[in-house]
C-alpha cells in the first residue's frame, strides 16, 4: 500500500471512530435525559392536577439513594407535621416506579454521597432523632441510627418548590459540585465592566427582578432596590464574588437593622438585574476561591454555593470538607 492510499486509510478510520463515538456520546446524553423528562413530568401533573394547598406547599429533591448513577425522585407533601410524607420514585427502563412512601413529618435530609441512602434528622421531638433511609432492590429499608456527628461527611440536601426545576436540569453539575469540580476564571470583571455598577443600582438607577426565596410561590415582580428595605433596614456589608465562574462578579448585599435580616444576591444575567432574598438570614459569611460561601451562625458553620438561573435558584449545601 502507498503512502498516499496508507493516509487516506487512516483518515477513513479517524472519521469513523469519530462517529461512533459522538454517535455514544449522544446516546448517553440521552439516556441520561430520560429520567430528567419522566420526574418533571410528575412534578407537572402535581402543579396542574392536585389541589392548590397540595402544590404550594409541595416540596422535592433529587438524590441517587442506592448510588446506581441515577437518581431518585423524593417529594414532600402534607401542611401538618402529622400529615407529612415522603414519596420517593425512581426510573427504571425509561419508566416511573413508585418505591414507597415513609411519614416523616418536618425533617431535615442529610447524605453523605456514598450511595446508602438518606439520613432523616428530625428535631421537632423533644429529643432529636434521626433515621436511615436505604433503597435495595427497590424497596425502602428503614432504621435507626445515631445523629451524625462528622460535619466534613455530611451534608444537607435542600429541599426546592415543585416549579423550581435547577436540581433537575443542573444534576450533573450539582453532582461535579460536590465531588471538588469547581469552574474558575482566570479574571473576573463587574457587569458591563462597570465597576460602579452594583453601587450605582443600589443607589437607585435601575430596576431589579426580585425572585423570592423559599416561598418561591409569591410572584416575581421588578422594583428599584431601596423597595427591597424597609424602614427599619439599613445596607450593611456588600460582598463581590464570582459565585458560577463564569468570570462575571455577583454582589452579596447584607440588610440589616431592627428589622428581620436579610441577604440579597445581585445578579446581572442578559441585560437583567436578578434579586435573589435570602430572609432569617442571621448568619455571618465569607466567600472562598471557589465561589462557594461559609455561613457562620454562633459558631456553627455550613458550606453552600449559590445555584442560579434568572428566574430559579436555591443554596446548595456543600461538604465542610471542600471548604477552601
Amino acid at each position: 500500500m502507498d503512502t498516499d492510499k496508507a493516509k487516506r486509510v487512516i483518515v477513513v478510520i479517524g472519521f469513523i471512530c469519530l462517529i461512533i463515538c459522538l454517535s455514544c456520546s449522544s446516546f448517553a446524553d440521552e439516556e441520561n435525559s430520560v429520567w430528567k423528562m419522566v420526574y418533571e413530568e410528575v412534578l407537572d401533573n402535581i402543579e396542574k392536577h392536585e389541589p392548590y394547598n397540595i402544590s404550594r406547599t409541595s416540596t422535592y429533591l433529587i438524590y441517587d439513594m442506592d448510588g446506581n448513577d441515577t437518581p431518585e425522585l423524593i417529594i414532600m407533601k402534607g401542611l401538618s407535621d402529622a400529615e407529612r410524607k415522603a414519596e420517593f420514585y425512581t426510573c427504571e427502563d425509561d419508566k416511573l416506579v413508585w418505591v414507597g412512601e415513609s411519614k416523616t413529618g418536618y425533617v431535615d435530609f442529610e447524605a453523605d454521597d456514598t450511595g446508602e441512602g438518606l439520613i432523616i434528622h428530625r428535631s421537632l421531638d423533644e429529643e432529636a432523632s434521626c433515621k436511615q433511609i436505604l433503597l435495595k432492590e427497590k424497596q425502602l429499608i428503614e432504621k435507626s441510627v445515631k445523629t451524625p456527628v462528622s460535619d466534613t461527611q455530611y451534608r444537607y440536601l435542600k429541599l426546592v418548590g415543585l416549579n423550581n426545576r435547577l436540581p433537575i436540569s443542573l444534576y450533573e453539575e450539582i453532582i461535579g459540585f460536590v465531588g471538588g469540580e469547581f469552574p474558575l476564571s482566570e479574571s473576573v470583571h463587574f457587569p458591563e465592566f462597570n465597576d460602579s455598577f452594583f453601587d450605582e443600582l443600589i443607589a437607585g438607577k435601575g430596576v431589579v427582578q426580585v425572585i423570592p426565596g423559599m416561598s418561591s410561590y409569591y410572584p416575581d415582580y421588578q422594583c428599584k432596590f431601596e423597595k427591597l428595605k424597609s424602614k427599619r433596614h439599613e445596607i450593611g456589608s456588600k460582598v463581590y464574588s464570582d459565585t458560577n465562574g463564569d468570570g462575571q462578579l455577583e454582589c452579596i448585599v447584607e440588610l440589616r437593622g431592627e428589622a428581620v435580616p436579610s441577604r440579597i444576591f445581585l445578579s446581572e444575567q442578559n441585560g437583567v438585574v436578578y434579586a435573589y432574598i435570602q430572609e432569617f438570614a442571621y448568619s455571618d459569611i465569607s466567600f472562598d476561591r471557589n465561589g462557594n460561601f461559609l455561613m457562620d451562625t454562633d459558631g456553627f458553620k455550613e458550606l453552600y454555593r449559590l445555584i442560579f438561573d434568572k428566574g430559579e435558584w436555591f443554596l446548595m449545601n456543600l461538604p465542610m470538607r471542600l471548604a477552601q
